[in-house]
């Protein structure tokens, strides 16, 4: 690389050195002022700042200025994960903190101050917008300042500043896209590469080619609003599948079970007899499994009769699929129509199960949510109402 000067030389010249460990991630930045007299950069830089992961996600930033002594901490700040968006969106194992690159799930953040003091400690909470873009920081230190906001954030589409307001509005990185913002050049670093909001840009090429879009450099195909990129890697978009619905009965408990195709499978305690909150589990075929008190298959006369709604089911971009001999632990942006549909039937597959049946937190809404789930799904638009002639006002789509 060819070393520049700055054109217009002010204090805010800024000159970064980063450095990167096997994986990519950047774990490590210098930071060198512009010497005006010298007409040269520092020689000794005025920040230095060496980062700690859990996967991609930061966990602490270590402050390589500060000599460790007694009272002093290099520990400058602090970071603690829960479920990004994939575990929001129902996949609540471990997986669920990084598959979607940490997006929307960083809960709070320490800063110490560099003391081992705690009388000078910051610690503070995040809300996000649906999207998983930083909204607000809450004070969470006990004191004059405990619940007020202190940082606040709107943005324009593709992540530029709308407003950045409140006393740690500058201070705090993470804000767009949960993702860590360098104010000495105002890009988003996500991982593989940098975002610059400005232009709505890449900063460089994507490091997989062309495979995912023939224009290496655009951010989202250029609709943010519509496409998701974890890492700098890749866009994803949800897609329909066609061949899977939920199905659920109007009235009653209104029973909710999955049409898979041709299979009809829905989740009920083992026995007619059982307790409701202490009885195994099971997947049935609802098409072919008789009601204990009926002595008829279980999907009968409200089927006919037209009461019950619809849901389409749709792709997740994030997490992998669990279960089925075709795809098992491929990722979700990979997996293929028909690896997801032999994941759905393995997990659904008649029999019982050794989780419990549970009316309130285990019942068949529950079951059929995490079938999605571990299965790259997520539930998407109504796609029916029961029939006005059902006595359930609404209409029946085509």
């Amino acid at each position: 690389m060819t070393p520049a000067n700055p054109s217009a030389r002010d204090g805010r010249n800024r000159r970064l050195e980063l450095e990167y460990d096997y994986m990519g991630r950047r774990i490590r930045k210098v930071a060198y002022a512009w010497d005006d007299v010298a007409e040269d950069w520092e020689t000794t830089p005025d920040m230095d700042l060496r980062f700690v992961y859990d996967g991609w996600n930061l966990v602490q930033e270590i402050d390589g200025l500060v000599e460790v002594e007694s009272g002093v901490t290099d520990v400058a700040r602090e970071y603690t994960w829960g479920l990004d968006l994939s575990g929001q969106s129902g996949n609540p194992s471990p997986a669920g903190i990084h598959g979607a690159g940490g997006i929307g799930g960083l809960l709070g953040t320490h800063w110490t101050g560099n003391t081992t003091s705690t009388s000078d400690d910051k610690a503070y909470i995040y809300f996000y917008d649906a999207n998983g873009n930083v909204g607000q920081m809450i004070d969470v230190v006990s004191g004059t300042n405990y619940g007020t906001i202190a940082a606040k954030y709107e943005y324009y589409p593709f992540g530029g500043l709308l407003l950045a307001d409140g006393v740690a509005a500058e201070a705090n990185p993470f804000r767009f896209s949960t993702k860590y913002r360098d104010n000495e050049t105002g890009s988003y670093y996500y991982g593989y590469r940098y975002l610059r909001t400005k232009h709505g840009r890449w900063l460089s090429r994507d490091p997989i080619g062309e495979k995912d879009d023939p224009n290496v450099m655009r951010f989202a195909v250029n609709a943010p609003s519509n496409y998701v990129d974890f890492l700098g890697l890749k866009k994803c978009t949800p897609r329909v599948l066609q061949s899977v619905l939920v199905i659920r009965y109007s009235g009653g408990l209104g029973h909710e079970f999955l049409n898979i195709g041709t299979e009809f499978r829905g989740f009920y305690p083992d026995s007619d007899k059982a307790e409701l909150f202490t009885s195994n589990g099971k997947w049935v075929n609802e098409a072919s499994e008789l009601d204990p008190k009926t002595k008829q298959p279980r999907l009968g006369p409200l089927m006919a009769a037209g009461k019950y709604h619809a849901w389409e089911v749709k792709t997740k971009c994030s997490g992998m699929l669990r279960h089925g001999s075709l795809g098992k632990n491929t990722p979700c942006d990979c997996a293929t129509d028909d690896q997801i549909l032999t994941c759905l039937l393995a997990f659904t597959h008649p029999g019982k199960r050794d989780y419990a049946f549970c009316a309130v937190f285990g019942n068949c809404r529950d079951n059929v949510q995490r079938a999605l789930s571990e299965c790259c799904l997520q539930r998407g638009k109504k796609a029916r109402n029961p029939t006005s002639s059902a006595g359930d006002a609404g209409t029946t789509r085509k």
